[in-house]
């Protein structure tokens, strides 16, 4: 009896070995099967496409988007919400976060601020200069981001260049300040403004008419960097979707949007 019961307990131990060893020889990209990435909202056609990509290689793995104004995901990231990697428009928004485990950081890819206008301002409105004129006299409607946007900040280092302050912005009562840049967007695809201020790549998106470009020396770079944070938690897939971020199949797709990569 005794001998019977020791073989039963020695055949119990050999099956919960097996499986064991089974679940340690499960490759790290079946176990690590999800990723949350906060990502700015001008980000959302391209990355949803590369998502469908990376399914391809790691079709295991889910990826699950937070998209929103890179100030709002910031704030978001500070009051310890989940985020594996964080896709920003600004280098702001990633260095107020150097007080985070930020594992890996680079700047991924390059856009630029573009002036657009509605159907009925096509030809009145040409140029930033006409612009600051318009504002001047205080006889049309503009859209842009607010200061918590990337966008926004951009666009009031803009004006700022061309000599229209803040204030003189806030006084001419001829603006309306959006949350994000999509919301830009929306503003003067409905044409509920006449004219608007926003990113190169959402302005090609959306088909809008494009009468000015910004330059560096206007706002600087608009730079979107990407960082990945030091989570225990799937590490190994985390890093492997951050590497597939700037391949020659995330690029191509980042380039067809209007995005500029960082060599």
């Amino acid at each position: 009896m005794k001998k019977t019961i020791s073989m039963i307990i020695f055949s119990v131990l050999l099956i919960f070995s097996a499986i064991g060893c089974s679940l340690n020889n499960i490759p790290a990209d079946e176990n690590d099967n999800e990723i949350i990435v906060f990502a700015a909202s001008s980000l959302l056609e391209p990355l949803n496409d590369i998502s469908l990509k990376y399914k391809e290689k790691a079709p295991n793995v889910s990826i699950v988007y937070n998209f929103d104004s890179s100030g709002t995901l910031k704030t978001q990231i500070e009051s310890g919400a989940q985020c594996d990697l964080f896709l920003s428009a600004n280098k702001k928004s990633v260095d107020d976060l150097d007080n985070l485990s930020i594992k890996y950081r680079k700047d991924l890819l390059k856009n630029e601020v573009v002036l657009v206008v509605s159907d009925s301002y096509d030809g009145v409105i040409s140029s930033f200069d006409d612009l600051v004129d318009a504002i001047a006299k205080h006889d049309i409607l503009l859209a842009i981001g607010n200061s918590e946007v990337p966008v926004g900040d951009y666009t009031l280092l803009i004006l700022e260049s061309l000599g229209v302050t803040y204030q003189e912005l806030i006084d001419s009562q001829c603006v309306t300040f959006c949350s994000s840049a999509k919301e830009v967007v929306t503003q003067i695809k409905e044409d509920a403004v006449d004219c608007a201020i926003v990113y190169m790549t959402d302005a090609q998106t959306s088909d809008l008419d494009i009468v000015d470009i910004a330059s560096s020396s206007m706002c600087g770079e608009v730079l979107y960097p990407c960082v990945l944070f030091d989570t225990l938690n799937g590490f190994h897939q985390v890093k492997d979707f951050y590497d597939f971020l700037s391949s020659d199949v995330a690029y191509q797709i980042f380039e067809k949007y209007g995005f500029t990569p960082v060599a």
